[in-house]
């Protein structure tokens, strides 16, 4: 299958199985792009995770940054439109029946159950991410971890949980940190 294709494949069926917004195709995208495809290393792809957090758009911009990755300005053309178009179809052709499937109990528990998988789904990415971004590559140990990273990321956390603070501005603050230690 040719590259642009697969990639426009890919896109589409994170677009269309990425239920709960944004985060929700951090794992699907994960599994395809670093693990399956290997088109980007894990540190790439947590790049473009943060490239979908500081952009105005949501994060399925990540999508955007995968396609760029793979195969330029027309990769990332190619991704961005895979990955909105499933969901801009199918709202399309369901919205009319919106309200008599809302309060369908077939959907409402397949709902409960796919609520709990993807936060499971959520956590397994967000613990492979924190591994990857929290030590340094290529080492193990407790020498491996990287203090700095540590400490960034417990301060975010403060900060996030117990003050409130903005993520864009959280983001942004952990990037200039990050722009000054190196």
């Amino acid at each position: 299958m040719p590259k642009l294709l697969l990639l426009a494949y890919v896109c589409a069926k994170c677009g269309l199985l990425g239920y709960g917004g944004g985060m929700g195709i951090v794992p699907l995208m994960h599994a395809e792009a670093v693990v399956h495809y290997q088109w980007l290393t894990e540190k790439q792809f947590i790049d473009g995770v943060a490239m979908g957090q500081v952009t105005p758009g949501p994060l399925m911009v990540t999508a955007t940054f995968v396609g760029w990755k793979v195969a330029g300005l027309l990769g990332a053309l190619v991704a961005t439109v895979s990955i909105f178009a499933p969901s801009a179809i199918l709202a399309a052709l369901v919205c009319w029946q919106l309200a008599r499937v809302r309060n369908n109990r077939w959907v409402k528990g397949f709902l409960e159950g796919v609520r709990p998988a993807t936060a499971g789904l959520l956590a397994a990415i967000a613990l492979k991410l924190a591994h990857t971004a929290l030590f340094l590559p290529g080492q193990t140990g407790v020498a491996a971890v990287d203090l700095f990273a540590v400490a960034l990321c417990v301060g975010a956390l403060v900060l996030l949980v117990r003050y409130k603070m903005d993520a864009a501005l959280l983001i942004l603050l952990g990037g200039l940190l990050g722009l000054a230690a190196s």
